[in-house]
């Protein structure tokens, strides 16, 4: 359940880790932590698809307008995603089995995800503007790279194996049902 909720978010936000398997039972609360990390993803993924949105309010605006938005989003999900990793990291991992190895690879997915917003941004500011059909061939090019990006993020993402009692608390917590996309 944690890995198709995790799988659904991640590939809506693009455009829309791992240390060892420690096994001990040290760290946060298993429905604490649900509601703390669940929480901070829902506030990213609402933060994605606004600027989502924003952008496409944009179709058929002059490429140099449109490059500028398409920018301004791929900071603000820059932005977004650091938050949300030291969200992550502030919660520190749950007290279960596997618990800091489900919590590294969560956030170790979601440094790829702002490792691949940072590249699609750097090329954003390459975008040319001279011409609307030129604009849009690269445009189109960039959101290739980003969707291509998606199945690496997701290799990640499959790597957490939580336990039981962390799965059942995702499944459990409201804040996590409203990710299912």
């Amino acid at each position: 359940m944690l890995r198709t909720k995790v799988a659904a978010l991640a590939a809506v936000a693009l455009l829309g880790g791992v240390l060892g398997a420690c096994g001990g039972e040290e760290g946060v609360d298993p429905q604490t932590y649900v509601q703390e990390v669940c929480g901070s993803m829902q506030d990213w993924l609402q933060s994605i698809q606004q600027g989502g949105q924003d952008l496409q309010e944009l179709a058929g605006a002059q490429p140099a307008e449109a490059k500028d938005a398409i920018t301004a989003f791929l900071e603000d999900a820059i932005d977004s995603t650091e938050t949300l990793i030291g969200d992550i990291e502030e919660t520190g991992p749950p007290a279960v089995d596997n618990g800091e190895n489900v919590h590294q690879t969560l956030i170790d997915g979601f440094e790829q995800a702002k490792s691949t917003f940072e590249d699609a941004a750097a090329q954003a500011e390459d975008l040319p503007t001279e011409s609307q059909a030129e604009f849009q061939s690269a445009a189109q090019e960039l959101g290739t790279s980003i969707t291509n990006a998606q199945s690496e993020i997701q290799d990640t993402f499959d790597q957490a194996e939580p336990s039981q009692e962390l799965d059942q608390a995702f499944e459990d917590e409201e804040s996590c049902s409203q990710l299912e996309i």
